[in-house]
C-alpha cells in the first residue's frame, strides 16, 4: 500500500519518522506548485517573445547549441551535487540559486514570476532525488536493511511518482491549449532534467529494489507513468528502452525464482558479486513486472505496435526474411 495513499488515515508516523500529516503536506505543496507552474506557462512576456522571434530569425541555431550545452553542464553539476554528502539545506540553496538559476532564468519568453515557480520545481525535483538516491543502510551483524532508510527511500520514490504524474499532467493540458508546450523553453529543459536525474535514480535503487519488493514496486510505477504518459514518452524513448531493458528484460529472462539466491549458487558455482547480500527469491519482483505489464497493454492496442516499432527490430542479416 503506497505511504501517501489515503489522505484520511489516522496515523502517528511513517517508517521513515516522518508524521503522516507532514507527509501528505508535502504531496499536497507538490501538487499546488506543479498546478502554479501550468498556470505561469501561460503568462508569457509579449514584449520578451517579439524580441525572442527576432533574434529566432538572426541566430536559432547557434542560441539553441549554446542553451543545450548550458544545461548539460547545469544538470552534470546538479548530479554531482545529488551524490555528494551534504546537508539539504546548503543543497536546496544550490538548486534555487547557481544550478536552478542557470537553468530557467535565461528564458525570454516567460515572465519572472514564471521563472521562479519553474525553479523551484526544479530544486523540488532534484531534492527528491537526491533523497531516493541514498544508500539503504544494514542492521549490524545481520543483512537486513535499515527500516528507517527503507521507509525514506519509499516515501520520496512516491513523491518522485506524485510529482511526474502532476507534470505530465500539466504539460499535456498545455498542449491541448495549442502550441503553447512547443513555445516555452523551460519546458524542455525540465524534461531534459527529468531525464537526466530521475532515470539515473531508477537505476542506482536496482539493489534496493531486488532487496525490497515495495521499493521495486514503485520503480515498476514510475516506469509505468513514463510510458503511459504520451508527453513522457515523445522525450524519453532512448531512457525508456534501457529501463526495459533493465528492469523489464533482465529480470525476465533469468526464469522463475523461487528459490533464494544463497540456495541457488550452493551446488552451481560462485553466486555473482552483486547479488551477494540478495538473499529472497525474485518471484515478487516478477510477479510485479507483469502487473504493471498489463497496465501497459490493457488500455490500448496500439502501445504493444509502438514497443515492437521502437523496441524489437532486429537488422542482423540472420533473422532478414525471404
Amino acid at each position: 500500500v503506497p505511504l501517501l495513499f489515503d489522505e484520511n488515515s489516522i496515523c502517528s508516523f511513517l517508517q521513515g519518522g516522518a508524521p503522516q500529516a507532514a507527509s501528505l503536506a508535502l504531496k499536497e505543496l507538490t501538487s499546488l506548485i506543479l498546478k502554479r507552474l501550468g498556470e505561469m506557462s501561460k503568462q508569457k512576456c509579449v514584449e520578451n517573445i517579439v524580441q525572442g522571434c527576432m533574434a529566432m530569425v538572426i541566430s536559432a541555431s547557434v542560441e539553441n547549441t549554446a542553451h543545450q550545452i548550458d544545461i548539460s553542464n547545469h544538470v552534470q553539476l546538479v548530479l554531482h551535487q545529488i551524490h555528494r554528502s551534504g546537508g539539504s539545506e546548503l543543497f536546496w540553496h544550490d538548486m534555487m540559486t547557481s544550478c536552478g538559476v542557470g537553468l530557467f532564468d535565461n528564458d525570454p519568453e516567460l515572465v519572472p514570476e514564471g521563472k521562479q515557480i519553474y525553479i523551484l520545481c526544479f530544486a523540488l525535483l532534484a531534492s527528491l532525488v537526491k533523497a531516493a538516491s541514498s544508500k539503504v543502510r544494514r542492521v549490524s551483524q545481520a543483512h537486513d536493511l535499515l527500516p528507517r532508510d527503507v521507509g525514506n527511500k519509499l516515501l520520496n520514490l512516491e513523491l518522485m511518482l506524485h510529482f511526474l504524474e502532476k507534470f505530465g499532467e500539466e504539460e499535456s493540458a498545455l498542449k491541448c491549449d495549442g502550441n503553447v508546450s512547443q513555445a516555452v523553453q523551460s519546458i524542455q529543459t525540465m524534461v531534459y532534467s527529468i531525464r537526466r536525474l530521475v532515470v539515473p535514480c531508477l537505476l542506482w535503487n536496482t539493489e534496493s529494489g531486488l532487496e525490497e519488493i515495495r521499493v521495486f514496486r514503485r520503480i515498476m510505477c514510475i516506469i509505468t507513468t513514463l510510458w503511459k504518459t504520451r508527453f513522457y514518452r515523445e522525450n524519453m524513448k532512448f531512457e525508456l528502452s534501457l529501463l526495459v531493458e533493465h528492469f523489464v528484460v533482465h529480470v525476465l529472462e533469468i526464469g522463475p525464482q523461487y528459490l533464494p539466491f544463497d540456495q541457488q549458487f550452493n551446488n552451481s558455482g560462485v553466486q555473482p558479486s552483486e547479488l551477494k547480500y540478495i538473499s529472497n527469491a525474485l518471484v515478487a519482483q516478477q510477479i510485479a513486472i507483469l502487473s504493471e505489464l498489463k497496465r501497459w497493454f490493457g488500455d490500448g492496442r496500439n502501445d504493444l505496435i509502438e514497443i515492437f516499432l521502437n523496441f524489437d527490430l532486429d537488422y542482423a542479416p540472420d533473422n532478414e526474411g525471404p
